[in-house]
């Protein structure tokens, strides 16, 4: 539903999404769902990543979980966690 949601602003705006814009529906607590999200990314750019309204649903421990597997992307490309 939200990358119909996306084109649907976009398309209404007249935005064009630039080639590196990626929505990715997975679990982030699994690092393979994690790498295969990425898989196609140009390791010589930075990434941004969103957690849009998760965390807060999340234990102390799949925090940590989550935490580590944000900060070994990061470590691999740069970037920021928003």
């Amino acid at each position: 539903e939200k990358r119909a949601i996306i084109e649907s602003v976009c398309n209404s705006r007249q935005i064009q999404r630039a080639g590196n814009f990626s929505v990715a529906a997975i679990d982030v607590l699994k690092m393979d769902q994690l790498n295969s999200a990425i898989a196609k990314f140009n390791p010589n750019k930075s990434v941004t990543i969103i957690c849009e309204g998760l965390l807060q649903y999340l234990s102390k421990h799949e925090l940590s979980n989550v935490t580590e597997n944000i900060k070994s992307i990061l470590h691999k490309f740069g970037g920021i966690w928003i």
